[in-house]
């Protein structure tokens, strides 16, 4: 078998018969050669989970602010209080109970006192003491993070007192759930 090939050009093999007793001449007509790519398949699992919460569709509306998990990734968070730095409005103090997060715009007399309420996963989380959410959700765990200020939280994390800021965050476990 001889085999040929070329730069452009399909690679083909041809059987030949050799003798020492005379030449032998032997013509091979290539192919055009025609480049085949693989498909590329990507899947996005983060963000397919925070489509199915919500959080893509809410981020669409324009109100609010919005981490996704490729800027949270490369924040490289340890605790929930290096996320939350980088989102406008909120002001994160170091107190002896810990890091303590506060609203640094005031829509009325309640949103100066600095109120901030948090939604984990869907769920309003309540703090038990300043400073403790640190302890309850680990930064490198968080995949998605909304921030809203006053009365622009979409209903289901409205409450009550509309002029607090409301923080709703994602986890892994979560978006990886649904």
């Amino acid at each position: 078998m001889l085999p040929a090939r070329d730069l452009g050009w399909g690679a083909d093999a041809v059987p030949v018969v050799l003798s020492s007793r005379e030449p032998k001449q032997v013509t091979i007509k290539l192919s055009k050669y025609v480049a085949v790519i693989e498909p590329v398949v990507v899947t996005a699992r983060r963000m397919a989970g925070l489509d199915k919460v919500g959080f893509t569709q809410r981020k669409k509306s324009g109100a609010g602010y919005y981490l996704d998990p490729e800027q949270i990734q490369r924040m490289r968070p340890t605790v929930l209080t290096d996320i939350l730095r980088q989102v406008p409005g909120l002001r994160v103090s170091y107190t002896n109970e810990g890091e303590v997060v506060s609203s640094s715009r005031g829509v009325s007399s309640l949103a100066a006192s600095g109120c901030v309420r948090y939604f984990v996963d869907g769920m309003e989380w309540q703090s038990a003491q300043p400073g403790d959410i640190n302890q309850f959700v680990n930064g490198s765990e968080i995949v998605g993070a909304e921030s809203y200020q006053g009365t622009t939280a979409p209903a289901q994390y409205s409450r009550g007192m509309g002029d607090c800021t409301t923080i709703v965050l994602w986890t892994k476990q979560t978006v990886r759930d649904r």
